[in-house]
This record gives C-alpha cells, structure tokens and sequence, in this order.
C-alpha cells in the first residue's frame, strides 16, 4: 500500500498535524494544533517550541498538560510558525 500512498501524496499533496483537545475538570476546554507538511518536522517544531519556553524559564521543567499551558499558549505558537 505504501507506493500507492506515494503516489496519492504527490498528486494531491500531504499534511501532518498534531491535535490536543483538553478538557479541565471544572469544564474548561483547550486544543492545540500543528500542522506541517513533513511529520518529523511538525513533531520537531513542536517540540523545539516548548524547549524553547523551558529553557528561557518561562516554563518549569516536567509534564504539563494543555490547559496548564494557557498563559504560554500564544508564545509556543508564535515560535512554531517561524
């Protein structure tokens, strides 16, 4: 199936994304989107992004789920688009 896959790409193109919808107990609901032509590229972008906040301290090291990101949300973002 994969030379067909190939071949259905390159006629009308492919997308990647990544999709994170969360909800908080108290109701409160996020999601979070990439989107990148290429799979490793989407998964390293994002990746990076979030890196990035850590390392400049404006995120604690650990694991944190989307609607904890709220206030880093936009600056993530505005990372992965450039």
């Amino acid at each position: 199936s994969m030379p067909i896959i190939t071949a259905v790409d390159r006629l009308v193109g492919s997308k990647n994304a990544m999709r994170i919808d969360a909800r908080s107990r108290s109701g409160e609901e996020v999601t979070l989107r990439v989107t990148h032509e290429d799979l490793e590229d989407c998964v390293g972008l994002a990746t990076a992004a979030f890196s990035l906040e850590v390392l400049e301290g404006h995120v604690a090291p650990g694991v944190w789920f989307p609607v904890e990101m709220a206030a880093n949300r936009a600056k993530i973002f505005e990372r992965v688009k450039h």
